[in-house]
C-alpha cells in the first residue's frame, strides 16, 4: 500500500481514535470499499452512544430528501440526555452541489458543535474547493480503497476473529482465491464457514472447498478472465 502523506490517518488509526473515545465534530468517507466505511460508521455510533438514549441522539440524513439549512439546524442543536448527538448523512455531495448549499455547509465545518458527530458518506470530492479544505481543517477526511490482492488473506486471518475462530494460511489464500477483495463478500463467506465448522475451532483449506466449492469460481469463465486480465498465476491454480 502506498505511503501516507504526514497529514493523513490511517483506517488503524482513525478505528484505534473511535475505541479510544477522541472523536472529531466531523468525518467525511469515500471510496470504494463500502464494507469499511458502513463499518467504521457503526463503530462511531458504538462508541459514542449509549443505547438506553442512542434513539434520541441518532440521525440518519439522506441527502435527497433534506438541505443543508435543516442539515445544519439539526446539528447544530444540543443533545438530548447525552454528551453527544451522531448524524450520519447518505450522498452527501448533493449538499455541494449549489452555491449556496455550499456556503451553509462551509460556515458549520468553520465553526461545527462540539456536542455533535458529522458522519458524511459520498463520493470521492474536489479535496482542493474550499468547503472541503476547511472540513479538513477541522474534521476527518478518508478515502477507502479496496485492499491489494497480496493483503487480502491477511485481513481475512484478522478478520475471523470476529466470529470465534481461526483459518490456516492455506485456507486463508484459498478463500481469497475464491472471493477476491471485496471485504463485503468475505465477511458473508466467513459467516457461512463458521457454522459449517460448527464447534471446529479452525476453519481449514478443505472446509473452504467444501463449503464454497471450487466449480463456483473455477469454471471456464473464470479461467478466460484471468488469461484476459494476464493473470498468469490465477489463471495456473483455475
Amino acid at each position: 500500500m502506498a505511503a501516507k502523506k504526514s497529514d493523513e490517518i490511517s483506517f488503524e488509526e482513525l478505528e484505534s481514535s473511535i475505541r479510544q473515545k477522541r472523536f472529531k465534530p466531523l468525518y467525511y468517507f469515500f471510496g470504494e470499499e463500502d464494507y469499511s466505511i458502513d463499518g467504521l460508521t457503526k463503530l462511531i455510533i458504538k462508541n459514542s452512544l449509549d443505547e438506553g438514549t442512542k434513539s434520541f441522539n441518532l440521525d440518519v440524513i439522506d441527502a435527497n430528501s433534506a438541505n443543508a439549512k435543516e442539515l445544519v439546524a439539526l446539528a447544530s442543536s444540543y443533545p438530548m440526555t447525552s454528551d453527544r448527538r451522531v448524524i450520519i448523512v447518505r450522498d452527501v455531495n448533493r449538499f455541494f452541489m449549489s452555491e449556496t448549499n455550499r456556503e451553509i455547509m462551509q460556515r458549520y465545518f468553520q465553526n461545527p458543535s462540539l456536542t455533535t458527530i458529522m458522519v458524511m458518506v459520498g463520493n470521492k470530492p474536489d479535496g482542493r474547493t474550499a468547503v472541503m479544505k476547511t472540513l479538513k481543517e477541522n474534521g476527518i477526511f478518508l478515502e477507502f480503497k479496496s485492499l491489494y490482492d497480496n493483503q487480502i488473506p491477511a485481513w481475512i486471518t484478522k478478520h475471523v476473529d470476529d466470529f470465534g475462530k481461526k483459518i490456516s494460511g492455506e485456507g486463508a489464500e484459498l478463500l481469497a482465491q475464491y472471493v477476491g477483495n471485496s471485504m463485503r463478500e468475505i465477511h458473508n463467506e466467513l459467516e457461512k464457514l463458521s457454522i459449517y465448522v460448527a464447534n471446529k475451532s479452525t476453519i481449514d483449506e478443505q472446509d473452504v472447498n467444501a463449503l464454497i466449492g471450487v466449480s463456483k469460481v473455477y469454471n471456464v469463465f473464470a479461467l478466460q478472465k484471468s488469461i484476459g486480465e494476464k493473470n498468469i498465476s490465477k489463471s495456473m491454480i483455475i
